[in-house]
Parts: structure tokens; C-alpha cells; sequence
């Protein structure tokens, strides 16, 4: 049996967007989507996964049929132009997916984790090599070709003419690309880390201390009493720090301890419990910098799954530009620049900025208003 259609893929669909046309004030953010995603009563559905399954181990394919991607950690099987290397039918033992997809498991080995650019349905396959991989082989060979030990990661990357990427390095690949397909492939690797990251430690029930399984392709998990568990995001507020004086508009970034010297950045911190994204952006400007918020701008959001964080970006504009002081904890050094300061600073080397994958980066170039080379 084919997969359904799904109209928010169709080539003419009202609904979809290209990737990178975001709605957000920001503009595009890596890891980030572009389309809304409407796979919430598939994945509900009985025998949902077990159909992919079948579909991507029937003899017949076309365009739209299900690929299967692999997931370690925070790491992705690429090719050598870092797209997401999709695996063969061939090299997995049909029998040993269909046994797990067919039972009740604790491990989450395998996920749905979206649609591409054409609507084919992506599976990850997240661990337990040797156990799903056919390496062609009855014993398996750890051993490299200059007889180095190897992890059955190693000989699966091998046999896939492939090689492990984080997400992470993915992201900032990504930021420096115009590639449309490698945006979405992003977003769905996102999306197959922060799962991934979640089932690991959520065997167990908080609220009944009960065992776990997998439901809904891999996107929540249920008790024996059948109880529902869904995956936890962590927000968190990150802001661009601003203020006029001296005749010019002036960002304030902050040196925190952990960088190590010449890394500045944007103030972030997570929202506490009963606290609203905007008392937390106050919050941690007078904790981080002193700075009293005078005005604030919603510029929009990043999911950033090491390992569940939701970055939720502002720029605030402070009424107390020359009390600021840094907490001396967090942050060891809080620096005021103009926006030529700021390019100039930069270009020379002489500061250290966030990676371009990151909405720290992208409040920075909206303060600037333009991108930093």
C-alpha cells in the first residue's frame, strides 16, 4: 500500500513555503522549519509505522517512497556534500525491522521524523547496528583497514560510503548554504537528535514510575495503564542588548567564563517555573549585565536540540547604559560596540562571534543589519 497524500506537500499547496522564507522578524533559522508540520493523526494511526516499514523494504520505488536515514547521538550519516545518506533496502535485515516495528519497544531504535522536499516519509534508524545493518557478513569485522578497532557505526559508515557529521556542524554548513533540500534535511535531523535525546531518558514514567514504550512512530511514549508521555522542550530567552547614547545606537555582549577569552555573544537564560518569557528577559539582564529593560522585540525562535532547549529571541533596548557591570559569575565581561566597532572588531580577529547556525549570530546581524563574513 502507497502513503497517503499529503496536501501541505503538494507542489502547489497554498500552505507550503520555500525553504528559507520564514515568517519570522529573523528571517530563516537553522534547524528551523518553514512549513507547518500536519503529521499528528498519521502518526496517531494503527500500523502507521509498520507500513513504512513495508514500504521502504518493497521491491517497488518511486519517488515518494519512504527513506531511511541513520542517527547516533547528536551525529547524522551524510555524504560527502553533507546531505543525509539515505540507506539501501538492501542493507537492513528485513525480517529484524519488521519483528521490531510488529512488537511493543522500550528502545526507540526507530523514529519518523518527517517528509522531504517531495513528501517521501523519512525513518531514522538511531542505534543497534548489528543488529538491524546486514553487513554482508556472518561475523562481524571491527577491525579497519590498517587494523584499527572500530564501532559498528564505523563499519556501517563504511559499507554506506558515508562518514558521521553532527547536526551541529550540519547547522553551520546549512547557514553558509542557499541549498533548499539540505534546509529541510536539517530540520528533520533536528528533529530525529531531540527525539532521540528524549527517549533516553524517558524509560519511565515521572508521575507512576511505570516502564515506557515507543508510541506514535516515535513521538510519544505510553505506561501499562496506557497513560501518554510526550517529549519536554526547555525554552529559554536569548537577547540582543541595546541602547543609544553618545550620539549612536550600541549592542552590549557579554564575555561569559566558559568561552574562554574574546568570545562574546548575546544574554540568555532559561524561563523559571511560573515565569513569562518577557519577566525572564528582565530577569536575566539584571542577573547577567544590571541592565533594566525599557522596551523589548520579539524577533523569533530557534529549536536547539543539544539537548532540548527552545531559544525564544529578543532585542531589548535598557534606560541604564552606563550602569551595566557583568555578575562576574556567568559573565566575566560585558563590552559596549557600535556597529562599526562591532564589524571591526570582528573582521580583525580580535573577537570571537557565535557560530552562524546559531539566533545569537542572527540577533547580532539584525542589530547590524547585515551579515558579519
Amino acid at each position: 500500500m502507497k502513503q497517503e497524500s499529503n496536501p501541505i506537500f503538494e507542489e502547489n499547496s497554498t500552505n507550503s513555503r520555500e525553504p528559507g522564507e520564514s515568517i519570522a522578524p529573523l528571517g530563516y533559522l537553522p534547524l528551523t522549519g518553514t512549513r507547518p508540520r500536519m503529521e499528528g493523526e498519521n502518526r496517531a494511526r494503527p500500523g502507521f509505522l509498520s507500513q513504512l516499514v513495508e514500504d521502504f523494504l518493497g521491491a517497488e520505488k518511486s519517488q515518494k517512497e519512504p527513506v531511511l536515514v541513520a542517527v547516533e547521538g547528536h551525529e547524522i550519516l551524510v555524504d560527502e556534500t553533507s546531505k543525509p545518506l539515505q540507506l539501501n533496502a538492501s542493507m537492513i535485515k528485513a525480517e529484524v525491522l519488521r519483528h521490531w516495528v510488529a512488537e511493543p519497544q522500550r528502545q526507540a531504535d526507530v523514529i519518523f521524523i518527517g517528509r522531504t522536499r517531495e513528501g517521501s516519509a523519512v525513518l531514522a534508524l538511531t542505534g543497534n547496528w548489528e543488529y538491524f545493518c546486514d553487513f554482508k557478513t556472518e561475523h562481524l569485522n571491527l577491525l579497519g583497514p590498517d587494523g584499527e578497532q572500530r564501532a559498528p557505526r564505523d563499519v556501517l559508515a563504511s559499507h554506506a560510503e558515508g562518514h558521521w557529521q553532527s547536526v551541529h556542524e550540519l547547522a553551520e554548513h546549512v547557514a553558509n548554504s542557499q541549498d533548499a533540500e539540505l534546509k529541510i534535511w536539517l530540520e528533520l535531523a533536528g528533529a530525529a537528535v531531540a527525539l532521540n535525546n528524549w527517549h533516553r531518558g524517558a524509560a519511565y514514567d515521572p508521575a507512576t514510575g511505570q516502564e515506557t514504550v515507543v508510541a506514535q512512530a516515535g513521538w510519544s511514549r505510553v505506561n501499562s495503564a496506557g497513560r501518554e508521555i510526550f517529549p519536554r522542550t526547555d525554552p529559554a530567552v536569548i537577547t540582543a542588548v541595546t541602547a543609544t547614547f553618545d550620539g549612536e545606537e550600541r549592542i552590549l555582549l557579554g564575555q561569559a567564563r566558559a568561552w574562554g577569552k574574546n568570545r562574546f555573544s548575546t544574554f540568555a537564560g532559561f524561563i523559571e517555573a511560573g515565569e513569562s518569557a518577557e519577566n525572564a528577559v528582565q530577569r536575566e539582564l539584571l542577573e547577567e549585565c544590571n541592565g533594566e529593560v525599557d522596551s523589548l522585540q520579539y524577533l523569533g525562535s530557534q529549536p536547539w536540540p543539544f539537548p532540548r532547549s527552545l531559544m525564544l529571541g529578543y532585542r531589548a533596548e535598557i534606560s541604564n547604559p552606563h550602569q551595566v557591570q557583568a555578575d562576574g559569575e556567568e559573565i566575566e565581561t560585558v563590552r559596549w560596540f557600535t556597529a562599526h566597532e562591532l564589524k571591526t572588531a570582528h573582521s580583525s580577529g580580535e573577537i570571537k562571534l557565535p557560530s552562524r547556525a546559531s539566533i545569537s549570530r542572527m540577533l547580532i546581524e539584525n542589530f547590524l543589519g547585515e551579515p558579519l563574513a
